[in-house]
């Protein structure tokens, strides 16, 4: 009777341990995930912000152009210098406005024939600046040497026609002879009258070309 008992004893007491062993192994039930329906996006996932609305631009008005604006206050564009054209071959009433760096142009001696030299500098040197400007007008002005055997009347008419010489050759050249305004002086600014060294004499012997405009 008595190691009936005990053995009931011992069999109850071994089957609590077990069962407390089994417990303690068992492990915690995890918490329970909501459901995904499916396309929405996970809980889990930050949420993604959504981007700011660009505000529209509105364009400006076009600038208005300079010219656009000067007419419209009136204001008129003035007219490119030299180009009236003179109402008379007076050389008198025409102005210098520069003077060109040429002046030394050959003749042959006692002549008022170029040489191919002169002819060479007039076509390089003048004619392009007055083919260039529709208003511009050109004298030029023949000067001549004072030799102690020439008379003042003969280097007038040296220089004259000397004058002459050029504006025909420059016209030759497609220049229009009404801007030509050649003239002779003569021995009137020689600096060597009646000198007997060829070069001094040599230095009173000038072409001067000078621009000119209309005065007023």
């Amino acid at each position: 009777m008595e190691r009936s008992r005990l053995a009931y004893v011992i069999a109850a007491l071994g089957l609590a341990l077990a069962t407390v062993a089994g417990c303690s192994a068992r492990p915690s039930p995890a918490a329970p995930t909501p459901a995904v329906a499916e396309g929405q996006p996970s809980a889990a996932a930050a949420p993604t912000a959504a981007p700011l609305p660009t505000a529209a631009v509105t364009p400006g008005p076009s600038p208005t152009p300079l010219i656009i604006r000067y007419r419209r206050e009136g204001s008129e564009t003035p007219s490119p210098v030299g180009t009236k054209r003179a109402r008379t071959k007076d050389i008198n009433k025409m102005q210098v406005k520069a003077i060109l760096p040429l002046k030394y142009v050959q003749f042959y001696a006692d002549s008022a024939i170029l040489t191919e030299k002169a002819k060479a500098d007039i076509k390089e040197q003048v004619a392009p600046l007055m083919l260039a400007e529709e208003g511009t007008f050109m004298r030029i002005e023949g000067r001549a040497a004072k030799p102690p055997d020439e008379t003042d009347e003969a280097c007038l008419k040296l220089s004259i026609d000397r004058a002459n010489a050029v504006a025909d050759y420059l016209v030759s050249l497609g220049v229009p002879r009404e801007r030509l305004f050649p003239r002779g002086v003569g021995a009137q600014k020689a600096r060597f009258r009646d000198s007997t060294v060829e070069e001094e004499l040599a230095q009173d012997r000038i072409i001067e070309f000078a621009i000119v405009v209309p005065m007023g």
